[in-house]
């Protein structure tokens, strides 16, 4: 029978990380130029060994300086690459490196680059930076601006108050996630958050949007990613222990929309995270470890159900009882989190995964990982990867 499934053919074998601070004090082609250094010296290759890449972005991104396809190969000197792309589908970084994991294990290319940058919005001059949502709106949020509902936190406030109303969820819940991921993020000297972080602190924070206030949102930063990826027969020559890509997934629940989503409560139909599971032939019991990307606090227990890692209501309970925390049943976010490590939309979850996979997490290093799983993405489309040694 034809193996249709991307399990144990391709493997990281390259990981860079810049680490997150709120001013890198350098163009954003040189933040995301370290990173890439950095993963290919991690994997023992040159820049001519490169011959994928995926990025984010396929084009120039009007907004400001993002590593592409073409930036990337000019300033790696590539002679040309045998194929390209931006994510070929899911959230953000875990995307990018989705598209390099399927086309290195359909053969479109042997050894692919994949990047993520983020940089933080700076002030000028006196005025502190403020968000004032959309100046113009089409589509559906022409229906929302005129009435003051066009900023992403006002969305995921509601997503929030329709599982603290239905599923069990509490404030508290989320306060001791928010507050045990600081602590990892304390261990982690690539995080910029350096300074503990108590529940009553997490309670008493100024709302943002309510029931959303200051601590469960993510914290801006200038950062980079980049993953190396090559086939498995390869990655043996390679100088780090491989780590293999048993599956990824990219997932859209119905009526993918921001506001009008089907149901607040759900990321995708439960016959897909089933599939998830057959796909790359693990169980969410065999897992060491979780990276979740949590660019709010609310995405961690809607991942846990999501997945069916816990029963629908039950993701409260499970974080409540420690379960996430060090020495808990599945340690998540171990490296502090989009909310405590820096906003690299999960790249730094990816980054970290590949690290507790290769025992090189040092004081976060959950003992014995062998499988990890890592997703990026809150709503609606979003990504998740099944990573195993």
């Amino acid at each position: 029978m034809t193996d249709y499934t991307m399990r144990d053919k391709s493997a990281i074998v390259g990981v860079g990380h810049t680490g997150c601070t709120k001013d890198a004090g350098a163009a954003p082609e040189a933040v995301w130029m370290r990173a890439v250094r950095e993963a290919l010296d991690d994997a023992g290759l040159r820049p001519a060994d490169v011959d994928g890449i995926s990025t984010p972005f396929t084009d120039t991104w009007p907004m400001g300086a993002v590593p592409t396809p073409f930036t990337l190969t000019e300033s790696l000197g590539l002679p040309g690459l045998r194929w390209h792309a931006g994510p070929l589908g899911g959230a953000y970084s875990l995307g990018s490196v989705a598209s390099a994991a399927l086309a290195v294990s359909t053969g479109q290319c042997d050894t692919a680059l994949a990047v993520h940058c983020m940089m933080r919005p700076k002030r000028k001059g006196p005025t502190a930076y403020n968000y004032r949502g959309a100046q113009a709106a089409s589509g559906v949020y022409a229906h929302l601006a005129p009435y003051g509902y066009s900023v992403f936190v006002q969305m995921m406030a509601t997503v929030t108050r329709r599982l603290l109303d239905t599923n069990g969820l509490t404030r508290e819940h989320l306060g001791r996630l928010v507050v045990e991921q600081r602590a990892n993020a304390l261990r982690n000297p690539l995080a910029v958050m350096k300074e503990p972080l108590t529940l009553e602190q997490y309670l008493d924070a100024r709302w943002l949007a309510e029931p959303l206030a200051l601590y469960d949102a993510d914290m801006p930063v200038d950062a980079a990613i980049a993953v190396v990826i090559t086939r498995s027969d390869r990655a043996a020559d390679c100088r780090k222990r491989p780590v293999s890509i048993r599956h990824v997934s990219t997932f859209l629940g119905p009526r993918p929309d921001w506001v009008f989503q089907a149901d607040y409560a759900e990321l995708f139909p439960p016959e897909l995270a089933r599939d998830f599971w057959r796909r790359a032939d693990v169980e969410p019991a065999d897992l060491s470890f979780a990276q979740i990307q949590d660019g709010f606090s609310v995405y961690v227990p809607l991942w846990l159900e999501a997945l069916e890692i816990v029963k629908r209501g039950e993701a409260g309970g499970f974080i409540g009882e420690g379960n996430l925390g060090r020495g808990g049943t599945l340690p998540t976010n171990t490296h502090g989190g989009n909310l405590s490590e820096g906003r690299l939309q999960g790249g730094g979850a990816v980054v970290e995964a590949v690290r507790q996979l290769r025992g090189e997490a040092g004081e976060r290093q959950v003992d014995g990982a062998t499988t990890g799983l890592v997703t990026v993405g809150g709503s609606p489309t979003v990504c998740a990867a099944l990573l195993q040694v």
